[in-house]
């Protein structure tokens, strides 16, 4: 089984989300918008993969204890775990493309705007997993009580 993360990060406002346009991976997601992500190495747990990951394709330094499960989502051949990371909007803001995938700070209003008038430039469930990143409540510990961080919390 494959398995693989993406993660939300928002600024602290939760009015701001960093996106960008996939150049690569599977067909149903090449040119449409995504959080960034990508696959679990062996032995990372879900946050630690998030942390990495978004540090590769943005730049940003994602504090653990910033970072929290919002959904699991898989079948038979794959599990994705999709996070979500709050940081300081003057953080946010620095976040830059590293890698092939342009990377983009958009206000969240406008985003799902855009999803609205054109569905097929998101991944797919991109709408629900950023209405369902910025209400969310809970980040701080739920890290901890699921083992998300890994042993070195």
């Amino acid at each position: 089984m494959i398995l693989y993360i993406n993660c939300a990060v928002l600024d602290q406002e939760r009015e701001h989300v960093v996106l960008l346009t996939k150049t690569k991976g599977p067909a149903f997601l090449v040119g449409k918008d995504n959080f960034p992500g990508g696959k679990m190495e062996p032995g990372e747990s879900p946050a630690q993969a998030a942390i990495r990951e978004v540090r590769e394709e943005t730049g940003l330094l994602i504090p653990e204890d910033n970072i929290a499960l919002l959904r699991e989502d898989g079948d038979a051949g794959y599990h994705l775990y999709t996070l979500v990371a709050v940081v300081p909007r003057e953080v946010l803001l620095t976040a830059t493309t590293m890698e092939e995938e342009p990377v983009r700070v958009q206000a969240i209003a406008s985003a799902l705007q855009q999803w609205r008038d054109s569905p097929q430039s998101a991944a797919p469930d991109m709408p629900m997993l950023l209405v369902m990143a910025r209400d969310y409540s809970g980040l701080g510990s739920l890290q901890h009580r699921q083992g998300l961080a890994g042993s070195s919390s």
